[in-house]
């Protein structure tokens, strides 16, 4: 296998080397073409193109499971582009940051998002716990962090999205042969499934079902101990997972046998 792939690439950077050492000499004696805006996308869109038909190809023969290893390769060749279309839209990108449209339109988009899923968060630790949501900030702050960064993440890919149609659009009514163009759609289509699936799959289906399982009870609750080791409700077991509410009466958690949470609010009687 390994073998297989060293001589596959091999081949590949030779025939790639072979067709740099041709033409790189003809571009740069052509003072109508860029040099660098000719040759880096071509090779980056080779290397990408060459990626994903590794790829597909382990895939067809069943054997991409077992080998996920491989997916490193189009992850450096987008990572190559990305970094690419960084450094070439420097200065469009300084230009838009420093926009005070930009600017007013994401503080404005920033408030809306954060008190949209601050109180969604409160709202549904409410209705779990039965108590007031006030009594969870902390984990509240960050559920609402995890849901809006699943919000910024399409956002910016919608953004990019959007423009990549526009780069497509200009190579079929310009009949511009720039393979930078057609890079700028593939890198953005590559971008697009991840960070979806980033976002959705892994923050939003995965990340946050996974905090309010696991970390929740052990970051908010505690047993019924002091620092001491003295019971904080003589009425309640030394073992019961606790939180004092502001109203002197306690929120209980009852972890069950399946894994899940019951809650229930009780009073709490503290002997002095």
């Amino acid at each position: 296998m390994e073998l297989g792939l060293l001589i596959y690439w091999m081949v590949f950077y030779s025939a790639l080397a072979g067709w740099y050492a041709r033409t790189a000499p003809i571009i740069r004696n052509n003072g109508l073409v860029e040099f660098r805006k000719y040759i880096i996308p071509r090779i980056l869109l080779a290397h990408s193109f060459a990626a994903f038909i590794l790829l597909f190809a382990f895939y067809f023969l069943s054997i991409l499971d077992n080998n996920k290893w491989v997916l490193i390769f189009p992850a450096l060749g987008t990572l190559a582009a990305v970094e690419y279309f960084w450094l070439r839209m420097g200065e469009w990108r300084e230009k838009l940051i420093s926009s005070l449209t930009v600017r007013i339109g994401s503080l404005i988009s920033a408030v809306v998002v954060f008190f949209y899923f601050s109180s969604l968060a409160s709202t549904h630790l409410e209705r779990l716990t039965k108590v007031s949501p006030g009594v969870f900030d902390s984990f509240i702050y960050l559920l609402t962090i995890m849901l809006s960064s699943v919000v910024w993440v399409l956002l910016a890919q919608l953004l990019v999205t959007i423009l990549s149609l526009l780069f497509l659009l200009k190579i079929f009514v310009e009949k511009d042969d720039y393979a930078e163009n057609l890079l700028f759609v593939f890198t953005s289509a590559v971008t697009a499934g991840f960070f979806l699936i980033l976002a959705i799959d892994v923050v939003y289906k995965k990340a946050i079902p996974y905090a309010l399982d696991n970390y929740f009870l052990d970051m908010m609750y505690h047993e019924n101990k002091d620092l001491d080791d003295n019971l904080i409700c003589s009425n309640l077991d030394p073992s019961q997972q606790v939180v004092i509410l502001p109203s002197g009466r306690v929120s209980l958690a009852h972890p069950k046998d399946d894994g899940g949470i019951v809650f229930s609010v009780s009073d709490c009687i503290i002997e002095s």
